[in-house]
């Protein structure tokens, strides 16, 4: 994640707005960067640092295998490795979030039998989106679902189930204050796909949907606040223009605004798959807290598929957060939350990933207060890797990732404020595999 610093705008209008909290507060760790490729050898590390948890209390940290570990079915010893430290957590007295992307479940052995694509800008053809699965391909979706149930069962118990940052396509750059123009870079261009927006377009009386084609620009156009990064003229030939129209009227045209929709409902649909699963898998644990879905909140809009509305309305979906950027622009998520009967969550940085410098404590405390006034009921914090005094080394300092004494003593003051007001939150005594 790229440091960005705000203005103060949003802040001061979170500070003027009158507290809606009711509610106890889940908090939610992340980043104990306790990956198999570093640590399999290290569990002892892990139960010294979980152990010291207790005086540094949180009610669940995220462990699992991270979106560079493709292929964690076929890696035995891997998923030993994220059952024990699971054990560790839990004999701890802290519950654990399971996250996996669909890149996780993707193997090199697959070759490219599940693979979505993308748009190449300069010669308009289809080409390969690695580790992306092609959510239209019956096949390949159902591939997913299977995989999916697997690694849960896997690695249950869990307390409580994790989407993040989960989008389609790159945002590019300056995407949190300018417009998300990277239309080909949406994993959305098989074969499949094709069928798939042609039966979307049918089903809403579309004109002659059945012939439809995917809007393309052909004029270019630089990059700017309306376009982050501009837009392509895409080369119209006999090799793609039985499937490619052209139309430079984006995002505002007919078939521009049903194709956003169109992807809308495909992300809505890999949410909604994980998280019916999670229910299945999990809640038979009398600790059960459900399933959350966080971005930064610039994500959360329908250049990248993920509307909040739509996904705020998903069945058993527990929490929709504002991930990263320290909860920037929370209250962006309140009306979709309001609206659907789903729960507002928010974040802290104790320090930005990359940064030699932790965040100001006194402006992160003022921020999680601010954030759980108004109405957050779970807060992310990031990284636990700041509380682990086994994290000396100078790399780890360069990436903000090692121990960091303050971090504590700013989590530590946060925790209080939640016992102040009366909102922790305990968990029943753990339950193991």
């Amino acid at each position: 994640m790229k440091r960005i610093i705000y203005g103060s705008t949003i802040w001061l209008l979170l500070l003027t707005t009158p507290s809606l909290h009711a509610q106890k507060v889940l908090t939610v760790g992340l980043g104990d960067a306790f990956k198999y490729s570093s640590h399999r050898n290290s569990l002892r590390e892990i139960e010294d640092f979980y152990a010291s948890m207790k005086q540094t209390p949180i009610n669940i940290a995220w462990s699992g295998p991270s979106i560079w570990e493709n292929g964690i079915l076929g890696n035995s010893e891997a998923l030993k490795f994220y059952i024990s430290v699971a054990e560790i957590i839990h004999k701890n007295g802290i519950g654990v979030a399971l996250g996996v992307k669909p890149k996780t479940l993707y193997s090199k052995s697959d070759g490219e039998t599940w693979n979505a694509f993308q748009l190449d800008p300069k010669t308009g053809l289809r080409k390969i989106s690695k580790g992306s699965w092609d959510l239209c391909n019956p096949e390949s979706y159902s591939e997913l679902y299977d995989r999916y149930e697997r690694i849960m069962n896997l690695l249950k118990p869990r307390e409580l189930y994790y989407i993040d940052e989960t989008i389609l396509g790159d945002p590019g750059e300056k995407a949190h204050f300018q417009r998300i123009s990277t239309y080909w870079t949406s994993p959305t261009y098989s074969v499949a796909a094709l069928e798939s927006f042609r039966e979307f377009l049918k089903n809403r009386s579309y004109p002659d949907a059945d012939n439809a084609k995917f809007p393309v620009t052909t004029k270019v156009v630089a990059p700017n606040s309306k376009a982050n990064m501009g837009l392509p003229a895409i080369p119209l030939t006999k090799h793609n223009s039985d499937w490619l129209v052209p139309d430079n009227n984006w995002p505002d045209s007919s078939l521009w605004m049903h194709w956003y929709d169109w992807r809308e409902g495909l992300l809505v649909k890999l949410y909604s798959s994980q998280i019916e699963l999670a229910e299945k898998v999990f809640s038979d644990n009398p600790n059960w807290k459900g399933s959350m879905v966080s971005a930064p909140t610039f994500w959360f809009c329908r250049e990248t598929g993920a509307d909040p509305d739509k996904i705020a309305g998903i069945p058993k979906l527990d929490y929709l957060v504002a991930g990263y950027m320290t909860g920037h622009n929370l209250m962006k998520l309140k009306p979709s939350t309001n609206k659907h009967g789903s729960k507002l969550g928010g974040m802290i940085e104790l320090t930005r990933y990359g940064s030699l410098k932790s965040q100001d404590p006194k402006a992160t405390l003022k921020r999680f207060k601010v954030q759980v006034d108004n109405g957050a009921e779970l807060i992310l914090i990031f990284p636990l890797a700041n509380m682990n005094k086994h994290r000396n080394s100078r790399e780890l300092d360069e990436i903000g990732m090692n121990y960091r004494p303050a971090c504590i003593e700013l989590w530590r003051e946060c925790v209080g404020y939640l016992a102040e007001k009366d909102l922790q939150i305990s968990l029943e005594p753990m339950i193991s595999n």
